[in-house]
């Protein structure tokens, strides 16, 4: 099995995105707060809040962390995503939201913002016997639920990444400053590029 570029066997990729975040947890003090600031907000939101961020900046590794602290609080964490791949609630979706509206239940919606409004209405109305609801999406001024946290990326975090998950290769700050330009600041583009670079060593 060959993955993006082609070259590298998929198992092999130093710098897949699963890879990424089971050896390297999101850490929020990266962009200035830490997890005990975040919970004491989203427990003031009434467990109902927006994490926004551009593409490739950590929405979805941030509900990852998120995810044990709350179970660790006695609630059960539930999720879906939705991609360009997968953009709609179907039947299954509606089924499973359905299946767990309980009082301890807190839904994660990741990519909130391919969701048409009768979707997002459909979504609100299930989940209001839930403890909660927490969202994704790109824009921090989405009307849908108040912002608790707004994720970016930086050359530094990026080279973190790649040392940490690469040391062997040992690529210059200068070519992972590069990477993070040519992606616009999108991780996972730049994470990419890291590929294609291991891939042709």
């Amino acid at each position: 099995m060959v993955d993006r570029f082609g070259m590298l066997p998929a198992r092999r990729n130093p710098f897949a995105m699963d890879r990424l975040a089971r050896e390297i947890p999101f850490d929020p003090t990266w962009c200035g707060t830490r997890w005990t600031e975040l919970l004491n907000r989203l427990d003031q939101l009434n467990h109902r809040a927006l994490i926004a961020g551009p593409h490739g900046t950590g929405k979805t590794t941030f509900l990852d962390g998120l995810a044990p602290r709350l179970s660790a609080r006695g609630f059960s964490v539930h999720r879906l995503m939705f991609t360009d791949e997968n953009p709609d609630l179907d039947t299954t979706s509606r089924q499973q939201i359905e299946a767990n509206g309980g009082p301890d239940d807190v839904w994660f919606i990741d990519g909130s913002e391919r969701l048409d409004p009768a979707e997002w209405r459909w979504i609100k109305r299930r989940t209001l016997t839930t403890a909660g609801l927490v969202i994704t999406a790109h824009r921090a001024r989405s009307p849908r639920l108040p912002l608790l946290f707004e994720t970016r990326s930086s050359p530094d975090m990026l080279a973190a990444f790649v040392h940490q998950l690469a040391p062997e290769l040992a690529i210059s700050d200068e070519t992972i400053v590069r990477w993070y330009r040519e992606s616009g600041g999108n991780l996972r583009e730049a994470l990419w590029r890291a590929y294609d670079h291991a891939a042709g060593s």
